[in-house]
């Protein structure tokens, strides 16, 4: 194990509870896993805050009125109305798919977790 592999963060949080002894690696990667699943967290949560503060009532109103009106000029400006809302909607779901690419590695380290810990278990040789 090579302790470049991580963050400095990571090797003072296993520090400050091991002092006296030489980390292993899949106690490294639990905390990396720890560090990793909070900041992920709060990510999805501010999506989520950003999802419920999209007004889709609204949207689809503007919509009817849109389809239901025949001035050009009225329509253009339900129109940019809708688009602000549809931005907003895009950046959810382009937010969301990153999430979900930073939990497929997240779920990663935690596998990995497991991994290292059965190495660190077999006697050495």
């Amino acid at each position: 194990m090579k302790l470049e592999d991580f963050t400095k963060a990571e090797i003072i949080t296993w520090v400050k509870s091991n002092v006296f002894r030489q980390p292993k690696k899949s106690e490294l990667l639990f905390i990396r896993w720890q560090i990793r699943s909070m900041a992920l967290q709060k990510r999805d949560e501010a999506n989520t805050a950003a999802l419920i503060a999209i007004d889709g009532k609204k949207y689809n109103e503007y919509a009817r009125q849109c389809n239901a009106t025949d001035d050009l000029n009225v329509k253009l400006s339900l129109l940019k109305k809708m688009g602000v809302i549809d931005k907003r909607f895009k950046a959810y779901f382009a937010e969301s798919d990153k999430i979900n690419a930073e939990h497929t590695r997240v779920q990663k380290i935690y596998d990995q977790i497991g991994v290292e810990g059965q190495k660190e278990q077999k006697p050495s040789s």
